[in-house]
């Protein structure tokens, strides 16, 4: 397989960025980090896998960038109106569950600042997808592909292709109590009896007993673990049957308490190791440390971090809000 090597690319408010290395994306920078001599690019799925995250739809010819005006970092009152804006069945519109900002430190948005470039078979490649937060963490994508309608009509996604070095990398953003919400589509699945072998959303596997942590999908279940040899939480029922799904994630980084909700409702909860996650100095989406192991085949739509517990009603209108534009 042919190793894509990603330069630094001009966006939106960015100047000219500098190259990053294994400690991170320096903020403001959309550079490539360096990866070790002798890490395998784009190794092919184990023979027997499951196929495919969900939507086969057409692409279009490779643009430059998404939503090229958005302002990067801006409020989101507005960007966050939704794909059409209106309501549902008569309900409120998309523009009038607007989530709340205090705490976000990092957003991503698959309508807004994704950054491609048409690959050989003709498809958009994903260079870059830009933190909508205002924490300048933008991701960087690697053998990565924009859908434009991936969930849909108007409904894009950003789509790894459970490969060995399909994924997309950033800082890790260092929270301790956190609320994650991901909304992703996937018919991938492969079965680890420990987390680190596991399907990773979002997260990162520091070797040893490092404060570590990641959200994964292991056999379709949802778990969510820190510094733990197995699965310190892994859910009864599974997401992998090719819907959209709104997954949220809550932990009090005190108690190690972790509630794992899937489309506005309790999906599982449990206790994991406690304190701040700061190793390692990356995370990904769809992948782990050892990007063969985290591998996932999913589309995603939309990434949000709170570095704080969002209360109940913040988080019910982070969720609806979510179920609003993606999904309803």
């Amino acid at each position: 397989m042919r190793r894509f090597v990603l330069l630094t690319v001009s966006m939106l408010a960015l100047g000219s960025a500098c190259a990053a290395d294994r400690t991170g994306l320096a903020a403001g920078d959309v550079g490539v980090p360096v990866r070790d001599a002798g890490e395998l690019d784009g190794a092919a799925r184990d023979a027997g896998e499951a196929e495919d995250a969900g939507s086969d739809v057409p692409f279009d010819d490779g643009g430059v960038e998404r939503d090229a005006g958005h302002d990067d970092g801006g409020d989101d009152g507005g960007d966050d109106g939704g794909v059409d804006g209106g309501g549902v069945d008569g309900g409120p519109s998309c523009a009038s569950l607007v989530p709340t900002r205090t705490g976000l430190v990092l957003h991503y948005d698959a309508r807004f600042g994704v950054t491609t470039e048409e690959a050989e078979d003709g498809r958009p490649r994903v260079l870059s997808w830009l933190d909508q937060s205002g924490q300048l963490n933008h991701g960087v994508g690697r053998d990565v592909v924009y859908e434009p309608e991936g969930l849909g009509v108007g409904r894009p996604s950003v789509r790894t292709q459970g490969l060995d070095e399909s994924h997309v990398e950033l800082r890790n953003p260092n929270v301790d109590d956190f609320t994650i919400f991901v909304v992703m589509r996937t018919s991938y699945r492969r079965n680890a009896g420990n987390w680190y072998d596991s399907p990773c959303i979002l997260g990162g596997d520091a070797s040893g007993d490092q404060p570590d942590a990641a959200l994964v999908l292991s056999d379709g279940k949802l778990g969510f673990t820190r510094q733990e040899s197995g699965h310190a939480i892994r859910s009864g029922g599974r997401v992998d049957d090719g819907r959209t799904r709104v997954i949220a994630a809550r932990r009090d980084g005190a108690s190690g308490d972790v509630v794992i909700r899937v489309d506005g409702a309790d999906f599982e909860s449990g206790t994991s190791t406690t304190g701040r996650i700061e190793q390692p100095s990356n995370w990904w989406i769809a992948a782990h440390g050892d990007h063969a192991r985290g591998r996932l085949d999913a589309s995603f739509a939309e990434v949000r971090v709170y570095d704080r517990q969002l209360s109940d009603a913040e988080l019910a209108v982070v969720e609806a809000h979510l179920q609003c534009v993606w999904i309803d």
